[in-house]
């Protein structure tokens, strides 16, 4: 839920963590990908064409040797 992921985010930064959360269920979020006139596209091949342009390369970093713990969070 967003609430949870929420309360997830602000413990982290309180402990000084900087933190990202990302859509994992969508290739891009609805609102960023709009037509010429500003409004989301209606067919899907037009929207495919803007979407290429507007995902980026993906950089993956070694995982942490250690982390953490925060103790209990929602």
């Amino acid at each position: 839920s967003t609430d949870r992921d929420m309360a997830i985010k602000t413990r982290l930064r309180a402990a000084g963590i900087d933190c990202q959360s990302f859509n994992a269920s969508l290739l891009t979020e609805p609102w960023e990908i709009k037509n010429g006139a500003g409004q989301p596209y209606k067919v899907f091949t037009p929207y495919w064409q803007a979407a290429r342009e507007h995902l980026t390369d993906v950089v993956v970093e070694d995982a942490p040797k250690s982390l953490r713990s925060l103790g209990h969070l929602p």
